[in-house]
């Protein structure tokens, strides 16, 4: 079980995107907010480790073919009728959540969208997408309500377009290294897809930077405020913001060839979390922002 659990906490770190929009935001952090997300980020916690778990179980057999997947060991510590229960357990932690005044919609859509997700849209080419990038999405907004935040539209964008491009590279990997040359049990994709995924990635790419670029410069564009929110739109020094966008778009561009190029031989998001450059370049935006 120690291993189960080691294996799945590298996932956690998806889930502090429920600080983000506190960091970009006008609100003051005071003890209550404080301990608002960490508690929200602990129940979130929970319920994606019920949701691995859950994925896990499901996809054990299909698994057992795919490379990136092999470790998947989950049938060694559940049965069937375990895993029935753990999903139960949902529903003491939206009480919960509830008591702690913590609730969310965006707890219930996360859930339904995976299962969603699991048993239906997971085999749906390009839909599937969807909802990868629907499971981020929802990590900021509950961040957003836990806080009161309304977030801006330029933020949605970014994002966005962000999480695709990260769950294309997620499945243009699963066909090379799994060799995927026609239909299959283990995604809806194979190598007559790769082209087209790529056509997608460097539109994602063009809209994912000129958003950023245009957020920088939204206070000289009056007709591009529509897409800001009062709560988000801060004064900043825009010169270290064009900095960070270089480093963020080189960063970018540098993964996107790896990918491309067959240099990635892991899941995208452990290779993200673990690529000494993206860490380097995470540190120096830090520095960047509070020195």
């Amino acid at each position: 079980m120690y291993n189960l659990i080691k294996n799945n906490i590298p996932k956690f770190l998806k889930n502090f995107l429920i600080f983000f929009p506190v960091l970009i935001s006008k609100n003051q952090i005071n003890n209550q907010i404080f301990y608002d997300l960490i508690f929200g980020f602990l129940i979130f916690c929970l319920i994606t480790f019920i949701i691995y778990i859950t994925n896990d179980f499901i996809d054990y057999k299909k698994d057992k073919s795919n490379i990136l997947k092999k470790k998947n060991k989950v049938k060694s510590y559940f049965t069937k009728s375990q895993i029935v229960y753990l999903n139960l357990f949902f529903l003491p932690l939206l009480v919960l959540s509830a008591k702690l005044d913590l609730f969310s919609s965006y707890l219930i859509l996360y859930i339904f969208s995976f299962y969603i997700y699991t048993f239906k849209t997971k085999f749906i080419k390009f839909v599937d997408l969807i909802f990868l990038n629907s499971f981020y999405i929802f990590r900021l907004l509950y961040g957003c309500d836990l806080v009161g935040i309304e977030i801006s539209y330029w933020f949605i964008i970014f994002f966005s377009t962000l999480f695709f491009i990260l769950s294309i590279f997620k499945r243009i990997i699963q066909i090379k290294i799994n060799n995927l040359k026609k239909k299959n049990k283990i995604i809806s994709y194979s190598y007559q897809d790769i082209l087209l995924l790529k056509k997608i990635i460097s539109i994602l790419i063009l809209i994912n930077s000129l958003t950023f670029l245009f957020y920088i410069f939204q206070g000289e564009i009056v007709y591009l405020q529509i897409l800001s929110s009062n709560s988000t739109f801060i004064n900043f020094d825009k010169a270290n913001y064009i900095i960070i966008f270089f480093i963020y778009l080189t960063n970018l561009l540098i993964l996107t060839k790896k990918v491309f190029k067959e240099n990635i031989k892991k899941d995208i998001f452990n290779f993200v979390i673990n690529d000494k450059l993206i860490i380097l370049s995470l540190i120096l935006i830090f520095l960047i922002l509070v020195i």
